[in-house]
């Protein structure tokens, strides 16, 4: 059996039971022991936070103790310590992409840079807010802040995020100010009192185009050790509660598809290797107007609707582990207008 151990467990209940269904020994770890999934786990020990110095020395200790065979992250926070440390145990963190890729896909402002150089016109114009409130004449940011106002000079509306944000928390619309402002200088000033009334640092903060959408489609891939794309499910998000998907439905849009065998070509050539389970967030207008939002590199919220759907990436995980041949099935399995509603359930347990 294949001890796996999934850091960062929190409510992924379904998640657990999936690994466990398919014949995987579960070590669960959470900073919080009232983390419902733990008790669903076979194991499960308390973790450290992220940025306690002893957090990575603990995982480490933790998988002498199992005999653990596997490792996941399941939180955002913790995959770029996960990647740094790859090198100490490449097999158990065979799943983690290197430290760039993660760094990349987890810091906004570095994620929409690198993005736009490879493929412009589905990714969203955006600015580090530094770059802007910070200019000091520097010709690069000038160059960056005048090709960032001619993408979204005629638009009505921006949007604020944190660069290292997730779940929506500390998203702003707001006016494209861009239009109110005849000077650079009045505009930063603005900026900088916005930021101070919200007691928010705007250095970790981006500005972007703001995607009037029609539809918000996750999908869930998994890459083999080379990059190459195993299988996906596309899920369209009908509701959304504090950042993580309630209700949704599998779609099968080729031009999806297409675009992501097309950009995953194009991320092999330039060593960008992804690898075991990741999402692409979509946000779509139209099969001609559509912009790739965010990467995550680990196990999607929503991915218990793709699981229902038929696209079982466990079977991929185990082929990979005792290194058998994969099917590669692309879009071909999974099952379209498959709905997934979700409700709250409580269990009682006594003595924490």
């Amino acid at each position: 059996m294949i001890k796996v151990l999934l850091s960062g467990v929190g409510r992924r209940v379904e998640l657990v039971n999936f690994f466990k269904e398919n014949g995987f020994f579960i070590v669960s770890l959470d900073i919080d022991l009232t983390a419902p999934a733990l008790y669903f786990s076979h194991k499960f020990y308390k973790n450290l936070k992220f940025d306690n110095q002893n957090f990575i020395s603990n995982i480490i200790n933790i998988i002498n103790n199992e005999g653990i065979d596997l490792a996941f992250s399941l939180i955002d926070p913790e995959l770029p310590i996960f990647a740094k440390n790859k090198e100490k145990l490449e097999n158990i963190f065979r799943f983690f992409p290197n430290y760039d890729v993660v760094n990349i896909t987890y810091n906004k402002s570095l994620f929409f840079e690198y993005f736009n150089k490879l493929e412009k016109s589905n990714i969203i114009p955006t600015l580090l807010l530094s770059d802007l409130i910070e200019i000091e004449d520097k010709k690069n940011k000038k160059l960056k802040i005048d090709n960032f106002v001619n993408c979204i000079i005629n638009d009505d509306f921006l949007a604020i995020k944190p660069v290292l944000g997730s779940s929506s928390k500390d998203f702003f619309k707001i006016k494209n100010i861009f239009k109110n402002f005849d000077n650079l200088q009045n505009l930063t000033k603005y900026l900088i009192n916005f930021f101070e009334i919200l007691n928010l640092d705007f250095k970790k903060f981006i500005i972007q185009k703001y995607i009037d959408y029609n539809e918000e489609v996750t999908v869930d891939i998994f890459y083999d050790i080379n990059s190459k794309v195993v299988e996906l499910c596309q899920r369209k998000r009908l509701k959304v509660r504090a950042g993580e998907v309630e209700r949704a439905v599998t779609v099968k849009y080729p031009f999806l598809t297409n675009f992501i065998l097309y950009l995953s070509d194009i991320l092999i050539k330039n060593g960008f290797k992804l690898v075991g389970p990741v999402n692409f967030q979509f946000l779509i207008k139209d099969e001609d107007e559509f912009y790739l939002s965010e990467i995550n590199t680990r196990f999607g919220g929503g991915y218990p609707l793709s699981y229902y759907s038929k696209a079982n990436f466990f079977e991929h995980i185990k082929n990979i582990f005792y290194n058998k041949n994969l099917n590669y099935f692309l879009d071909s399995r999974y099952k379209e207008n498959i709905y997934m509603l979700r409700y709250d359930s409580s269990f009682v347990i006594e003595n924490l």
